[in-house]
């Protein structure tokens, strides 16, 4: 209280032992780093890196162009730039894969970073677009859509749904489409509208 700018004692300071919106160090990633100094052009170079999401970074950005606000629960570092590239609005992000991008996300003003599970998120705020990118499995995506659905307001985008739609990546007998299915069984306002089998 008496000198908040230059106090480094942190010994009783709760939040400063946050994971949220903290930013890794270059040596936390051995992933290539797209140039360019836009959003566009982290986005562009995004795409050139093989990976197993590049490929739907179009789709990601061209649905984020129609909304405002987009809330993801992501496995990979891309996915939060196509957002952000595309969006004009704001990105919460939970994304489990720190990577010293994200510190370029940051500095736009309209990403937020939080670095744990949606096992650890126990509500959203209202969003426009909801991206479930975290846990290719059936009792994970129920646990999303039933936590998280009736928070989206245009879009619930799955990933995962052609190689682990009927068999989950853990083994199990059901997937990402069988999750789906349930949920918009339960919610029929909802429909599927796109369906990208790479």
């Amino acid at each position: 209280l008496q000198d908040p700018v230059n106090n480094t004692d942190t010994k009783n300071c709760l939040p400063c032992q946050n994971k949220t919106n903290t930013i890794p160090v270059a040596e936390d990633s051995l992933l290539p780093q797209p140039t360019g100094a836009t959003l566009d052009d982290i986005y562009e170079g995004l795409k050139t890196i093989p990976r197993d999401i590049e490929k739907h970074l179009p789709t990601l950005h061209r649905l984020a162009k129609n909304v405002a606000h987009i809330t993801e629960f992501s496995r990979r570092r891309e996915t939060g730039a196509a957002l952000l590239a595309g969006t004009q609005g704001t990105v919460i992000s939970y994304c489990m894969e720190p990577d010293p991008l994200q510190e370029r996300l940051l500095a736009s003003g309209r990403f937020t970073l939080f670095h744990k599970p949606s096992t650890e998120v126990v509500d959203i705020e209202e969003t426009d677009m909801l991206v479930l990118n975290s846990q290719y499995t059936y009792r994970r995506t129920s646990e999303e859509l039933a936590k998280y659905g009736q928070h989206a307001r245009r879009y619930i985008v799955l990933h995962g749904a052609f190689t682990h739609g009927r068999r989950g990546e853990d083994g199990t007998a059901m997937g990402i489409i069988d999750a789906a299915a349930n949920w918009i069984a339960q919610h029929p306002e909802w429909f599927v509208v796109h369906y990208n089998n790479t």
